[in-house]
């Protein structure tokens, strides 16, 4: 997918066909579910449904990484622009045994949706000590859709698509640790 593509479906409301088509156009190895999985045990005052979609595989180095892929219909009154940290924590336990997630938050009928990549991966610091490496919630999300600035995140998938099989984890937390810039900035 070329920019162009990627900055119009991120202009629109969401759509999971769109996303799950963008995804597998994407990412070489993203393995989606014929029939996406409905998580439970999700607490119903933030959403009303959550599905696993799949997994996205990147080769880093000859060890498989896997991004899961969810995707969280939120529950009424719930602000999407609001409440970051909230919702990244909302999955925490599926997650959190993973490499990273990609997570599409919507509520239906409202013109935005939220993107999030969520790592938290146990490694070695350059000092040789074991440590958890976590990605910032407020860095490593963008609200997408009707009205929004997408470019900034059109930019950073492009960029990943761009690898195509040579993208590993570590491109794709560089991708997403740019934030977009605001009028505030000017």
């Amino acid at each position: 997918m070329n920019y162009d593509q990627i900055h119009s479906l991120f202009k629109q409301r969401y759509s999971q066909s769109s996303w799950k088509q963008f995804l597998t156009e994407a990412f070489v190895k993203t393995r989606l579910l014929a029939s996406p999985e409905i998580l439970t045990g999700i607490d119903a005052n933030v959403a009303s449904q959550v599905q696993k979609l799949g997994f996205i595989t990147l080769d880093e180095n000859g060890i498989e990484r896997q991004i899961a892929v969810y995707e969280v219909t939120l529950a009424e009154g719930i602000i999407l622009e609001r409440n970051r940290v909230g919702l990244r924590n909302l999955l925490r336990k599926y997650w959190k045994d993973i490499d990273a997630a990609f997570i599409v938050y919507h509520l239906p009928g409202v013109p935005n949706w939220r993107f999030t990549y969520v790592s938290e991966l146990a490694g070695y610091n350059p000092e040789g000590d074991f440590v958890k490496i976590k990605t910032e919630p407020k860095r490593y999300t963008y609200v997408l859709g009707e009205g929004e600035s997408t470019r900034t995140a059109a930019e950073r998938f492009t960029a990943i698509a761009n690898k195509g099989s040579k993208a590993t984890l570590d491109d794709v937390k560089e991708a997403f640790s740019v934030e977009k810039l605001s009028k505030a900035f000017y």
